[in-house]
């Protein structure tokens, strides 16, 4: 629905070959293009890429211009994450989430969760550290203003 809204758009669909996995992501994503009926000349292929941020590095090095107009399409649950590491890329771009089966959803909700602290941590651990010691003053600054 985006590359029909521009026509100027091309699709770089990004993802390299996992364990078990017959062809790349990337050339899956290609196929399922072009049975939609995506002209071949639309579709760029990345094939290296082993996760989400070197999908987003790998494909900005087939953009063809300096400052592109980005539009990351992946699966709802991943969006906001997928756009935390863009901006952390300083590739400015808008997030479109696909459809994903109800069936999915816990084990990618987990999956998202885990990622986005592992992507935050230093400062889940600064607020914790903070907190940790209010609670303390908490405690202790009571008993020495009697």
């Amino acid at each position: 629905a985006l590359l029909k809204k521009n026509k100027k758009a091309l699709l770089i669909l990004s993802g390299g070959q996992g364990p078990g996995e017959d062809i790349t992501e990337g050339e899956a994503m290609a196929r399922y293009a072009l049975s939609r009926r995506v002209p071949p000349e639309k579709i760029l292929v990345e094939k290296q890429s082993r996760n989400t941020r070197q999908n987003l590095e790998y494909s900005r090095e087939l953009m063809e211009r300096t400052h592109p107009r980005v539009a990351v399409v992946t699966t709802s649950y991943h969006v906001f994450r997928a756009l935390l590491i863009a901006r952390r890329m300083h590739l400015p771009c808008k997030g479109f989430g696909a459809k994903t089966k109800w069936y999915y959803t816990l084990n990618a909700l987990i999956r998202e969760y885990v990622g986005y602290v592992s992507l935050s941590y230093r400062l889940h651990i600064f607020v914790l550290v903070i907190l940790s010691g209010l609670l303390l003053l908490a405690n202790i600054l009571p008993r020495y203003l009697h």
